[in-house]
């Protein structure tokens, strides 16, 4: 019988890399803490639509499984209240616009922040010369760097207010890292954005070494990571 729950906490947080890294450490933490009935997550893959679609059979929830010398222990997990593709822009840009939405989170590798050389936007790259055109004319993105810049441009037009946000891949100094290639993205596709992030957008440098193996078997209807 699947686990069922009578309501998600409200949505606060918003993530973008819904992989086995995330649900085993960021989102039990989130779950683990004192308030987390005030802290739901609104979580979006890469671009598939397989695990938003079965997280969201489940109404998020999913069976965290941690190894032991003598025995396993598993826990269901509630901290995920949405479960999105990464594909569905207009639901990641309506959630970042929500006053409500205090931080965005981020584990999607060190390719996905499409960074040049000298650690700003690769505008060489054609998937992200193709979004800065799309953010320049109302167009639609793909890349990480560009969905991050179309969310924080639907919160400086809905006037919701500061946000954080907080690399969790392992780059060195991850925040500044963020922080440049989203910068730079925005200024040269919107100057007055720009500028808005510099004043209203803070980027978090964190540390987060781990490995979690991916799930490889289905129990009562709940994916173990």
């Amino acid at each position: 019988m699947r686990p069922r729950r009578a309501a998600a906490a409200p949505v606060r947080i918003v993530h973008l890399g819904l992989g086995g890294f995330f649900r085993a450490h960021q989102a039990w933490y989130t779950g683990a803490a004192p308030d987390a009935a005030r802290w739901g997550i609104a979580a979006f893959t890469g671009r598939s639509r397989t695990l938003p679609d079965r997280l969201s059979a489940q109404d998020g929830l999913y069976t965290l499984v941690v190894r032991g010398p003598d025995h396993d222990e598993a826990t269901v997990q509630s901290a995920v209240s949405v479960a999105r593709a990464g594909t569905d822009l207009d639901a990641w840009c309506a959630y970042l616009a929500g006053p409500q939405v205090a931080v965005v989170t981020l584990t999607v590798t060190e390719a996905a922040y499409r960074r040049h050389r000298d650690g700003g936007p690769d505008l060489d790259d054609p998937e992200l010369r193709a979004d800065l055109d799309a953010l320049r004319h109302g167009g639609r993105v793909t890349t990480v760097p560009g969905r991050l810049v179309a969310g924080l441009a639907a919160r400086h037009a809905g006037g919701a207010g500061p946000l954080a946000v907080v690399c969790c891949d392992n780059l060195p100094d991850n925040g500044a890292a963020t922080a440049r290639v989203v910068r730079g993205l925005a200024a040269a596709a919107r100057p007055e954005l720009a500028r808005w992030i510099d004043g209203s957008v803070s980027f978090v440098t964190t540390m987060v070494d781990r490995i979690t193996p991916g799930p490889r078997l289905r129990t009562c209807g709940r994916w173990p990571s």
